[in-house]
């Protein structure tokens, strides 16, 4: 079972499902600095949701739970084979965030409801 799920994907209509864990919403300090329920949940359909970004071909596509999609954003179809890859801002349900990624050009940076990320040497 990956990392990011709660439980494993469940098969309905040939779709699979799967729950995510639930975000902690808790600062570097361990103190509770969302009250909104809808923050608490596991990251999907939120109106807040970090905005994509595109540098060069590739399109990041940050969800609140701190997961990160990289995908081809060149590619003649948007599908899945266009999703380069998947990776976590940090361990599931503590890596909460609103931000989108952002770039100086040579490295680029996220931050999470605990800390700053750079990414890149």
């Amino acid at each position: 079972m990956s990392d990011h799920l709660a439980r494993p994907p469940k098969k309905k209509g040939g779709l699979s499902y799967a729950s995510l864990r639930r975000n902690a919403v808790r600062n570097s300090r361990g103190l509770q600095v969302m009250g909104d329920a809808r923050a608490q949940q596991n990251g999907w359909g939120h109106t807040a949701s970090p905005l994509p970004t595109a540098f060069g071909n590739r399109l990041f596509v940050p969800i609140l739970c701190g997961i990160v999609f990289a995908i081809q954003a060149d590619a003649e179809v948007l599908d899945e084979k266009a999703i380069l890859s998947i990776n976590d801002l940090g361990p599931l349900g503590q890596s909460f965030t609103r931000a989108s990624i952002t770039t100086d050009g040579y490295r680029s940076y996220a931050h999470t409801i605990r800390e700053v990320i750079c990414i890149g040497r």
